[in-house]
């Protein structure tokens, strides 16, 4: 499950750097249908993928907290989107190295490690700004970058989660990874929070429906 990540973070910790992609509202199903669509060669030819349970309900906050602490929200407490108070330690908490937490343009969680924001500018999204601090951390030696993309998720509720945006949003992040990553050298993780169902023309997530609740664990071979 989900709560397992905490833990595989710190044991890659312990070997070197790493790099967490973390790919906000990309299912298992939208992952299989994106590869069986040739949009994330990257992905599917660098990482071992496989499906993992998100927490009940599968929301980012809730997910997010899990990742970081290791616990199920019936223990730390977030369970919705409203809870954003984190009272336990994280793994930014634990850790003895230098970390980044690049996220969107607001904090998801009220932690003492606070995230480095970035929104969407001079016509590009905020993944992209997010993809430049990457790209900054790995030159400056940063040990654990935590990079948090959002666009495949706001495509999804847009577009659906097969719908043709979408497809073209997890098929430039793909590529940006594969730019990135080759100047990278450590240990990477592939990381989603939660699925996505079509509802009503677009995409939505928080039932306990299997598209919602299958997330994706990937490492990188």
């Amino acid at each position: 499950m989900l709560n397992e990540f905490s833990g595989k973070m710190k044991r890659c910790l312990m070997k070197g750097r790493l790099l967490v992609w973390y790919l906000d509202g990309f299912g298992y199903r939208m992952y299989e249908y994106a590869k069986d669509a040739g949009c994330i060669p990257y992905i599917a030819g660098a990482f071992d993928v496989s499906p993992v349970s998100s927490v009940s309900p599968p929301l980012t906050a809730p997910a997010l907290a899990t990742m970081l602490t290791g616990l199920l929200p019936q223990e730390h407490g977030v369970t919705d989107r409203s809870v954003r108070k984190l009272a336990y330690p994280t793994i930014f908490d634990e850790i003895s190295g230098t970390a980044a937490w690049l996220e969107g343009d607001s904090v998801i969680l009220k932690t003492p490690f606070r995230p480095r924001l970035h929104t969407d500018q001079n016509g590009e999204g905020c993944d992209s700004w997010i993809c430049r601090s990457v790209e900054r951390e790995i030159a400056a030696g940063t040990e654990f970058i935590f990079a948090h993309l959002h666009q495949i998720d706001d495509c999804g509720h847009t577009y659906g989660p097969y719908g043709a945006g979408t497809l073209h949003q997890i098929k430039e992040t793909d590529s940006r990874m594969a730019r990135i990553c080759e100047n990278f050298s450590g240990h990477m993780l592939l990381i989603s929070d939660h699925g996505m169902h079509a509802e009503a023309g677009g995409g939505e997530h928080g039932t306990d429906c299997e598209e919602d609740m299958l997330a994706v664990w990937g490492e990188y071979r």
